[in-house]
């Protein structure tokens, strides 16, 4: 039997010293206290009558049981080449539901909307919505981001009007009126045919100062993918500031007191001019007028970059703590990459990594315990475990040998919390959709949650965790 022990260093090395050699014992690694178990786990239906599917987590990281509630919308499904439903991939994207602070957001691809849900702070699986189901600038929805600093959300669409388009967002109010759509040019059709060729996935910098989008080449057309970024602007701010245009003039005087250290006082009065063009950060504007009440907008100035050595960019996941930011995204042609992106909003390649054997490396979340990233594909039946500095593979998890999880055809949308990873298989029509619980340090299968019984087919999509 093992124990856990927990003391201060001081009282524990004498311990050591004195412990005989064949009595382990077990110290909890130091990630682990940071990493919070998860809440809940959250991934929409895509049905005809869409709805979200919320599923509470033990202790222990399993999953109980399912509660599915009503969108107001209607979901929907992408085609393949052959023209056929785009299944286990039916919305050809990550990140088709998300959540920001008690709040939750969910496309209805099929309806051109998106809902807006609170979620009780008591059972994290009772959601009640907040008013009806809000139309979007664009068609087809696949992917949505939201703000909690900003109060901003916003949806990619990548149908015949493909683009992004946002909205501001009250947890009493709900939802406000998206603005117009800031297109993407896609040249697609209703519901668009892929996965090549469209939107991947929004979201939003960890400062949530940019707006991320990462759009899918089509190789075979000799059409390349790209990263989308527009920043943040609060009410009022002039977008020209984010290009280095125009000047913003300003005088500030005050005078205040106060402590240091017990003692003293200081008094203090400046002027100042600053240029646009010098700010090394020109969202500092917006990011303070939205923290005064003001609110913020996404800017309609956008930069796209194409970083040699990347083609089919998917999902993406900001890696926490960079600076300048770096992005750990998936490319569906080869593996995975690492971008970086600099004051002008390029992004740059700094690494990349291909994995063997794989179908279409599409889906990415980040472990907070092991602070590395896992991969999915949806048509290889495993998780692949890469570093977050130069991408190269860590472990294989291969699900196919689990007897549980061994008809599952492959993995999509996937997310991380506490110890372990939750990623949905929606089946493809003759298996049946499920969860798959990874413990992140073991890399063993803890649970294959089915989901048949609840209705849940090979439409469904997405996964969002509360922690």
């Amino acid at each position: 039997m093992y124990l856990t022990i927990l003391l201060p260093i001081s009282l524990l090395a004498p311990l050591l010293l004195a412990a005989p050699s064949n009595i382990p014992i077990r110290l909890r690694p130091r990630q682990a206290q940071n990493a919070a178990t998860g809440k809940a786990i959250y991934f929409i239906t895509n049905d005809a009558q869409n709805a979200v599917v919320a599923m509470p987590i033990n202790a222990d990281g399993t999953l109980g049981d399912a509660t599915l509630t009503a969108t107001g919308g209607s979901g929907s499904t992408a085609l393949d080449a052959k023209g056929q439903p785009a299944v286990p991939d039916a919305l050809i994207g990550q990140s088709s539901l998300t959540i920001a602070g008690q709040n939750l957001f969910a496309v209805n691809a099929g309806s051109n909307s998106v809902s807006m849900f609170t979620i009780s702070p008591n059972d994290p699986c009772t959601l009640q919505q907040v008013g009806e189901a809000v139309a979007i600038q664009g068609t087809f929805p696949n992917t949505v981001a939201a703000s909690p600093q900003n109060s901003l959300v916003c949806v990619g669409s990548t149908g015949s009007q493909s683009g992004i388009s946002c909205a501001n967002f009250d947890a009493q109010a709900g939802i406000g009126e998206f603005d117009a759509l800031r297109p993407l040019d896609l040249g697609q059709s209703d519901p668009p045919v892929g996965p090549t060729n469209s939107v991947s996935q929004t979201f939003f910098s960890e400062d949530e100062s940019m707006l991320f989008t990462t759009v899918k080449g089509d190789p075979a057309a000799n059409k390349t993918g790209f990263l989308s970024v527009f920043p943040v602007n609060g009410a009022g701010t002039q977008e020209g500031g984010v290009q280095g245009r125009g000047n913003a003039k300003g005088k500030a005087k005050g005078k205040g007191k106060g402590k240091k250290t017990g003692k003293g006082k200081g008094k203090g009065k400046g002027k100042g001019n600053a240029n646009a063009a010098e700010n090394p950060n020109p969202n500092s504007c917006a990011q303070a007028e939205a923290a005064a009440g003001a609110q913020a907008s996404l800017s309609t100035q956008e930069t796209r970059s194409s970083p040699p050595g990347t083609a089919v960019l998917f999902g993406s996941q900001v890696i926490p703590g960079s600076n300048p930011p770096q992005i750990f995204a998936t490319d569906a042609s080869f593996g995975a990459a690492i971008l970086s992106v600099d004051q002008t909003m390029s992004a740059t390649l700094l690494a990349n990594q291909s994995i063997d054997g794989q179908s279409a490396t599409c889906w990415s979340t980040i472990s907070p315990l092991t602070n590395t990233a896992f991969v999915t594909d949806v048509g290889v039946n495993r998780m692949v475990e890469m570093r977050l500095d130069d991408a190269s593979i860590v472990s294989e998890i291969d699900l196919s040998q689990e007897k549980a999880s061994s008809a599952d055809p492959g993995l999509i949308d996937l997310r991380a919390a506490g110890g372990f990873v939750y990623a949905l298989s929606p089946g493809n029509g003759t298996s049946e959709a499920a969860v798959s619980v990874v413990d992140a340090q073991s890399k063993q299968l803890v649970q294959h949650a089915t989901l048949g019984k609840i209705g849940v087919g090979a439409n469904a999509m997405g996964m969002a965790v509360l922690v």
